[in-house]
C-alpha cells in the first residue's frame, strides 16, 4: 500500500493485465480496470514489474497474459 494512499485514506481495487515472454520474463503491464486513484494504479503496475516473472513449466517457449487484481485496503 503506498504510504501516501494510507495517509489520505485511499482504498480501491486495480485489475491489471500482465504480459510475459516465452521464457516467463515480465514484459509489461497495463491497467485493465482502474481503482480511480493514480496512486493505487501506479503501485499495482510497480508491483507487477517487480514480480520477476512467471515459471514456464511447459518446456516450450510460450508467452502468456495474466490478469491480476490488487485490493488496496
Amino acid at each position: 500500500m503506498p504510504p501516501q494512499a494510507v495517509r489520505r485514506g485511499i482504498t480501491g481495487v486495480v485489475t491489471i493485465r500482465v504480459y510475459f515472454d516465452g521464457e516467463g520474463n515480465y514484459v509489461s503491464a497495463k491497467i485493465e480496470e482502474s481503482s480511480g486513484s493514480s496512486l493505487l494504479d501506479n503501485d499495482a503496475l510497480a508491483l507487477a514489474a517487480r514480480s520477476g516473472g512467471a515459471i514456464n513449466t511447459t518446456g516450450e517457449p510460450k508467452s502468456d497474459v495474466f490478469y491480476i487484481r490488487y485490493s488496496f485496503e
